[in-house]
């Protein structure tokens, strides 16, 4: 996923800027990106710990494999990394990585409103799929040693479509089958956007934002593969509808699978449709 996303990102900087881009330069930004995302997904099961604990044992803090302050410390070198390898890509890389590190610690502490925006299911996750933007803008910047205020318009509105992505990646993964679903009073129970939306909701919601984000690609003039866009999004409106029609196992694994595979060929499509 961090290289679809790395290339998909790179396709767009690259096709917008007057010179090659050093490959040493996007080695850089790659590792960057993967030490990032590693560190979100630790910074998650910290602050997810009591939950997971409870319907969720099979993971290494729940299961003990590490400690929280273990953790904690591999977050914290992993963001020392991050910061010093951003340094040495520019004053430009630095300045747009601080940015999307502060947002990340802001997720971390669930903006200091964590009580009131954890019931708000959609809302909170929109609010921390938005780092996949600061993401993108952190390598249009760090690639073309840019400064922020100053990249192109392309390279702004594909760091949206990430955010929309991920918003795809985010809502299907936790849209389940009728017979999927745990109650309320079930000790496992975990809420579900299918529960709170209904399937109809939840399938409309994940095809609105992928659709949206193919739309964004044919907003940056794909070349004579714009075809391509196409056939994904028609993809996405059948798993869709076939969830929707039948909200049940195996439909909504087929659902999950097929909207979860669609970060990866999303950024390997807008790869092939933006190069110049």
């Amino acid at each position: 996923m961090t290289l679809a996303l790395v290339w998909g990102n790179t396709v767009v900087v690259a096709s917008h800027s007057p010179n090659d881009l050093p490959s040493s330069r996007i080695a850089i930004v790659t590792l960057v990106t993967f030490f990032i995302f590693f560190r979100l997904r630790i910074f998650d099961d910290i602050k997810d710990y009591e939950t997971d604990c409870r319907i969720k044992p099979s993971r290494p803090l729940a299961r003990k494999l590490i400690s929280l302050l273990e953790a904690k410390m591999v977050a914290f070198a992993l963001a020392f990394a991050e910061g010093l390898l951003a340094l040495y890509l520019g004053t430009n890389a630095f300045c747009a990585w601080g940015l999307l590190f502060v947002y990340s610690v802001l997720m971390y502490r669930e903006f200091f409103v964590g009580r009131w925006l954890r019931p708000q299911m959609e809302f909170y996750a929109l609010t921390h799929t938005w780092v996949a933007v600061w993401i993108g803008l952190f390598i249009a910047t760090a690639l073309s040693d840019t400064a922020l205020n100053m990249l192109p318009i392309e390279c702004v509105v594909f760091s949206g479509c990430n955010w929309l992505v991920f918003n795809v990646f985010e809502f299907a993964r936790k849209t389940f089958g009728s017979d999927e679903e745990t109650l309320p009073e079930d000790p496992c129970h975990e809420e579900t956007y299918s529960q709170r939306l209904t399937p109809i909701g939840a399938g409309l919601l994940t095809l609105f934002n992928a659709l949206l984000a193919i739309a964004g690609l044919y907003w940056l003039q794909p070349n004579n593969l714009f075809y391509i866009p196409a056939v994904l999004g028609v993809a996405c409106l059948a798993l869709c509808l076939i969830y929707m029609g039948q909200p049940h196992c195996p439909q909504s694994r087929w659902f999950r699978n097929g909207m979860g595979l669609f970060i990866v060929l999303y950024y390997l499509v807008s790869g092939l449709c933006l190069a110049r």
